[in-house]
């Protein structure tokens, strides 16, 4: 039987779940304002697509720089810069819809690179702390973080679409930024659990490039991240301005991918409990390829949904 809950543990799990959260409102902040933005500085396709490779390139470092930060200074350390790195991405967010076009969009995409740091910086420390705080429930512990982080995702596009139809778009990012600042206080006045110094060392990562078993997984990551990243990046655009359902629409069917990936991630760690993953990796892809299918012929509110729906669950265990 699983002790309960200790006093002592309750602030600091508070500080690391709300982080997660932080990481999921975060993270579809920018696809769930991708149709304000057009609309208000004209972005082309080139253009909206291009504020995600700074993104794509600051999480590699901060995942690699993490991998080499952790044994010298320690996941508290990494999880507060990684928070700072989260306001200053919705700051930068807020400030481009004050400026012009161009400036705009080198706003966003520092705040995409921002962004991208910290949640490759800060992956690491929110996983680590788990095992340290809950020793006698880390799988369960580890599950309801990614929950919670799937939580802001799929409430994220919701909100952000109803403050966009009220003309109240900006309080978004500066709602997330003063979130952000709240969990940083937080974090610094908690006593998060410390890694052993005698553990730190033998924390630090392997070479990758002598494992071919890691280069082929590494090609599959890239390969389904592009799946996943077409379906999430571009949903609302795709939805509201190539097949004219309404933004409120789009924005739902973007929380329909992201409740369903979460709910999906869910229900397969469950099932490998019972069954080998061989067979879900096979599957998977094919359904992923499904789902393209059944987006491009969605026309209404429900088949929308559904087949955002669909490609989430698609995309959730692979």
């Amino acid at each position: 039987m699983n002790p309960p809950l200790r006093e002592s543990q309750l602030l600091p799990a508070v500080a690391i779940y709300a982080g997660a959260l932080l990481i999921g409102l975060s993270l579809v902040s920018f696809p769930a304002s991708s149709d304000i933005l057009r609309m208000k500085h004209g972005f082309s396709d080139l253009a909206y697509g291009s504020i995600y490779l700074p993104q794509l390139l600051a999480a590699i470092i901060g995942a690699v720089g993490g991998g080499m930060a952790v044994g010298r200074y320690g996941l508290r350390v990494m999880y507060v810069v990684s928070i700072v790195c989260f306001a200053l991405s919705q700051i930068l967010l807020a400030l481009s819809w004050l400026y012009a076009p161009n400036v705009a969009l080198l706003l966003v995409m520092g705040a995409t690179a921002f962004f991208g740091f910290g949640f490759g910086f800060g992956g690491g420390p929110l996983n680590g702390f788990l095992p340290l705080l809950f020793p006698h429930r880390t799988n369960t512990a580890i599950v309801a973080l990614h929950m919670t982080a799937g939580a802001g995702l799929t409430l994220g596009p919701f909100a952000i679409a109803a403050l966009a139809e009220r003309g109240w778009w900006l309080a978004a990012p500066v709602s997330l930024a003063v979130f952000s600042l709240l969990v940083m206080l937080l974090t610094l006045g908690v006593r998060l659990p410390v890694t052993p110094r005698s553990e730190r060392a033998s924390e630090a990562w392997p070479l990758p490039a002598r494992a071919a078993f890691f280069w082929v997984t590494a090609a599959l990551a890239l390969i389904y991240s592009v799946a996943e990243g077409t379906f999430s990046n571009w949903a609302v655009i795709y939805i509201h301005e190539e097949k004219h359902l309404s933004a409120g629409v789009a924005a739902l069917a973007l929380s329909s991918f992201w409740g369903a990936l979460t709910l999906g991630r869910l229900i397969i760690s469950l099932l490998v409990l019972w069954i080998r993953p061989i067979p879900l990796l096979i599957a998977l892809p094919i359904l992923i390829a499904v789902s393209f299918m059944a987006v491009s012929f969605l026309d209404t509110e429900v088949t929308a949904l559904a087949s955002f729906a669909l490609a989430g669950l698609a995309c959730s265990g692979f």
